[in-house]
């Protein structure tokens, strides 16, 4: 025979071996490369791996099976079956409607790859196998996820899990896998358990709208949680009777509960940020020995909670802000607890009973940063050693005072500086003091921005805005200020100051070459001026507001004085300079100040100017 012929016959062989290889049925045992060739509707088994290094490329095709094909009694069927071997791979397949879609069972160095499994009791079971990679596969509408047990050093990586009615993914017994990059959302179930499983990785996964979203049961100690992504579940992460487990960088958004630790000790829960949670975001319930650092805790029902029996446990540098109850609260029974650095700041959004740290265990700290405290001090002092807002802070953000700002023994000359456009400082009624020198509240080239309820006194200048635009002064008392109560100079136009009160100061509302100012139901009294307009400023408006019992020491001060042609109506006043409300056919404001108001101190009665 020529080798022409030999040659040719060994390539008809090779062909017809491959075609025998591809054309497989529902029950076959692969023992070579395959790649499917069409759908295979089976009653039982779909396909059996049977040696080790081969690949089943399903190419997009369906093995499914189908209940009314089957006659054979058993109980679980498999869509594809590894048994005691290695090396294997399976990929491109979809498979629905078995028990299990895929199972391995002591079979190592696995890889599962962009396979799409749904409306299978247990979608993807490795037991008893180790190093398999589960990659890049989509799960849907299964009443199982992907679960190792009893198998070490696997990887579950990339896989979208959704619309399921168990776990998404859990471990029993199984150590120092990896679960990594996973998008498990709409479950109704737990996104990731760890059941008696120790050292294993979670990391970058996205895990939402779960029960759980990932759950450490007893007994699974020394796993590291790292920058996953966990929202809107009952418990973000939920650890109980275990040790040693980490948490780092994760976020932690929208659950009930964002982390909840259950006699758990010697963990660590660091750099994490634990927001918008219902109730608790950070809960540990009698834990010990764990390590709470560097977290960003805000916009919870409360912060961070300890209840009975958790000692000895370190809170240091976290932020702790805007939430609904307390910053931080510890039960009476939990002691021995530390707390070093951390910002406590803003809480009580309800306005009730809550604090920023409310203690009632036996707890030591230094260098804490909070307003309002209960039976905790840091080391010699009472309260924290710092206040949420020093004297001098540059504001940058919507800020609500939660305590007085003393500046009189302070460093700094200012007491705040509005720092940017756009944001609201409400200062809840609480007292910012000064030294007699510069600017209770400043603002230099802002606008939108809100100042309410704050009580400014012993500066040189109360409130001072210059090159502000389009700003609201509301509600605020201005008192015993050397040169001015309220200041709007060199072209701060167009704001409004509602229901303020200015006493005692050298001048009460001052404006100086600025336009269209809007002056509505403000108090100016005992000042040496009332109000000052000067004739560069124009377009001002005054409307009912109550300007009285100024220049009280005599000389050529009013109560309005008016540089240029300000409008305005309604208002109190007995001394003007060229101002007319618009309703008085005679000089100055519609209504007189009345001298019981004078003798009493109290506007008790404004009468109507009588002609």
């Amino acid at each position: 025979m020529g080798v022409t012929s030999r040659f040719f016959r060994c390539i008809v062989l090779l062909v017809f071996l491959i075609s025998v290889a591809d054309a497989v049925s529902c029950g076959d045992t692969i023992l070579v490369d395959t790649n499917l060739s069409s759908n295979l509707d089976c009653g039982g088994h779909g396909l059996i791996m049977g040696v080790d290094d081969i690949t089943l490329d399903c190419n997009g095709y369906l093995i499914s099976r189908n209940e009314s094909l089957n006659d054979s009694g058993e109980p679980f069927f498999f869509g594809i079956q590894l048994h005691n071997i290695s090396n294997v791979t399976i990929k491109n397949c979809v498979i629905r409607d078995f028990d299990y879609g895929i199972f391995l069972d002591l079979s190592n160095n696995c890889l599962l790859y962009n396979n799409t499994l749904s409306f299978s009791e247990g979608t993807i079971l490795i037991f008893s196998s180790n190093l398999t990679n589960v990659t890049s596969n989509t799960l849907t509408n299964n009443n199982g996820g992907i679960g190792i047990l009893l198998g070490e050093s696997n990887t579950i990586l990339n896989n979208t899990i959704i619309n399921g009615s168990a776990e998404a993914i859990y471990l029993v017994g199984s150590h120092n896998n990896s679960i990594i990059g996973n998008f498990i959302n709409d479950n109704s179930d737990d996104g990731i358990v760890i059941d008696e499983s120790d050292g294993n990785i979670l990391s970058y996964n996205t895990i939402s709208n779960n029960d759980e979203g990932i759950y450490m049961r007893p007994s699974s100690d020394y796993n590291s949680i790292i920058s996953n992504t966990i929202i809107n579940g009952d418990y973000g992460v939920f650890s109980f009777l275990s040790t040693g487990n980490k948490l780092f960088n994760n976020s932690i958004i929208g659950n009930d509960v964002g982390v909840f630790f259950d006699t758990v000790t010697n963990s660590l829960i660091i750099n994490n940020t634990v927001s918008n949670n219902d109730d608790e975001g950070i809960y540990l319930e009698s834990s010990s020995h764990t390590q709470i650092e560097e977290n960003t805790v805000n916009n919870n029902g409360l912060g961070i909670k300890l209840i009975p029996y958790s000692f000895n446990n370190t809170f240091s540098n976290n932020t702790v802000n805007y939430n609904l109850r307390h910053g931080l609260s510890i039960d009476n029974s939990s002691m021995e607890n530390k707390l070093y650095g951390n910002r406590v700041c803003f809480n009580n959004l309800q306005r009730t009973i809550y604090n920023d740290i409310y203690i009632n265990g036996n707890t030591l700290g230094e260098n804490n940063t909070c307003d309002t405290t209960y039976k905790y001090n840091d080391t010699n002092t009472t309260g924290c050693v710092n206040p949420c807002v020093p004297c001098g802070e540059i504001l940058t953000s919507d800020i609500s005072l939660n305590a007085d700002l003393n500046c009189s023994d302070k460093d700094s000359l200012e007491g705040l500086i509005v720092g940017t456009d756009s944001i609201t400082l409400d200062c809840r009624g609480h007292k910012i003091q000064g030294k007699g020198l510069y600017f209770g509240i400043v603002g230099l080239n802002v606008s939108n921005v809100t100042v309410k309820k704050c009580n400014v006194s012993n500066f040189e200048y109360g409130m001072f805005f210059e090159l502000s635009s389009n700003n609201t002064l509301s509600n605020n008392v201005v008192t015993n200020n050397d040169e001015g109560g309220i200041i709007l100079i060199s072209s701060s136009n167009f704001n409004t100051l509602t229901s303020n009160t200015a006493r005692n100061n050298s001048a009460g509302i001052i404006i100086l070459e600025s336009t269209n100012n809007t002056l509505i139901n403000n108090t100016a009294d005992y000042n040496t001026w009332g109000s000052y307009i000067d004739n560069l400023s124009t377009g001002n408006a005054l409307y009912d507001n109550y300007f009285c019992f100024n220049n009280i020491s005599g000389g050529a001060y009013y109560d309005i004085y008016d540089g240029d042609a300000t409008t305005g109506d309604n208002n109190t006043c007995n001394t003007v300079f060229n101002y007319n409300d618009s309703s008085n056919i005679m000089s100055g404001c519609v209504y007189r100040c009345h001298l019981c108001e004078l003798l009493t101190g109290w506007n008790l009665i404004s009468l109507s100017l009588i002609i």
